[in-house]
């Protein structure tokens, strides 16, 4: 499966990221694959594990949480396209899960 991850800031601009690694790891550490450093984020904040066909999201202890379409993630969940990935409750930074960059503009517009 390939899969994007669209990251949108405050200020409207965003910014993808190919998720082509068996394991990604979000946090504001400079060795995660995906780093973020925002004093909200902890150091490896969550991850987003590929098995075959499927992802998964899994929150590392982080401090502020992780939020899956706006419930916060207990144990390991399925992603699928077009769900939303959060730092917090809020409705602050966000990502979004599509299967292509194509299809996260697409999705933008309609």
């Amino acid at each position: 499966m390939q899969a994007v991850l669209v990251m949108f800031r405050n200020d409207g601009e965003r910014r993808s990221f190919s998720l082509s690694r068996e394991m990604t790891v979000i946090g504001r550490r400079q060795d995660c694959d995906l780093m973020i450093p925002l004093g909200e984020i902890s150091r490896k904040h969550c991850r987003i594990i590929r098995d075959s066909d499927s992802l998964r999201l899994e929150d590392l202890g982080s401090s502020n949480g992780t939020f899956h379409n706006g419930r916060r993630v207990q144990e390991a969940v399925s992603l699928s396209l077009r769900d939303r990935v959060r730092r917090r409750a809020e409705h602050t930074r966000a990502g979004e899960l599509h299967r292509t960059e194509a299809d996260a503009v697409h999705g933008l517009v309609s």
